[in-house]
């Protein structure tokens, strides 16, 4: 359900989470993820491209596709034939 619906219903409730361990899983194949030290978690801070991400992934891999296959292609040196952005932050970007 989505939270007008749940507001309405007075189904809506909010908690604060008090996080004792965390668990980064592993985004490929050579990851199994690993522990975060609590000290990691609780200094983290928001990524400040978040909001934006899922409107640059859309126009890069949308109207922008040929300009990114073309920056691949300059930069190693080697015809690529195609490309598709698969995530954005603050500490660089993902090209498959």
């Amino acid at each position: 359900p989505v939270a007008r619906e749940c507001i309405a219903a007075g189904g809506l409730a909010f908690f604060k989470l008090a996080v004792s361990r965390c668990f980064l899983q592993g985004v490929n194949e050579e990851s199994d993820g690993d522990w975060l030290p609590l000290e990691a978690y609780s200094e983290a801070t928001i990524d400040a491209l978040a909001p934006f991400a899922p409107s640059i992934l859309e126009g890069m891999n949308g109207a922008k596709r040929a300009d990114l296959t073309r920056f691949l292609s300059a930069y190693y040196g080697e015809d690529i034939a195609d490309s598709r952005l698969v995530g954005i932050d603050e500490l660089g970007f993902d090209i498959v």
